[in-house]
């Protein structure tokens, strides 16, 4: 289909090929890690440093943002927040809200098997309470 209106322009003389196999190998791998990982942009400047390739950004940024919406469409924490949440490791999630009259301690959230998160408040704690916390606790600061 050498004669349709995408590739008139592109493909040029008769004698030269038109669609490389190379093209959608490299457009569908970027399409599988941008659903996989959820990186839409920074993987296209990847792409686009390792081919050098001004002709192959467009193809690119649509099959990425493409496989990015499929992917939330299904499952919308990507594979890096997965890991994160299985290994139980402390994380502040940017897609939460949270209201400046929140205090730190209602944000952070301590490990599975940590006893509950100590904090020292401004007002009506005495320094005998505050040197019977430390005495009681093991702690570390913020």
């Amino acid at each position: 289909h050498r004669d349709a209106w995408p590739f008139i322009t592109y493909c040029g003389a008769a004698d030269t090929a038109c669609i490389t196999p190379g093209l959608y190998a490299m457009v569908g791998a970027a399409a599988a890690l941008g659903g996989v990982t959820r990186m839409t942009v920074s993987l296209v400047v990847i792409m686009f440093e390792l081919t050098g390739g001004l002709l192959y950004i467009v193809p690119l940024m649509v099959a990425i943002m493409t496989a990015k919406w499929v992917a939330d469409a299904f499952l919308p924490p990507g594979i890096y927040d997965g890991h994160i949440r299985l290994n139980g490791y402390p994380f502040l999630d940017a897609k939460e809200e949270f209201l400046h009259t929140t205090a730190a301690a209602d944000i952070m959230r301590p490990q599975r098997c940590d006893p509950p998160l100590c904090t020292l408040t401004q007002q009506g704690m005495t320094v005998e309470d505050i040197e019977m916390l430390l005495e009681e606790t093991d702690f570390n600061g913020f």
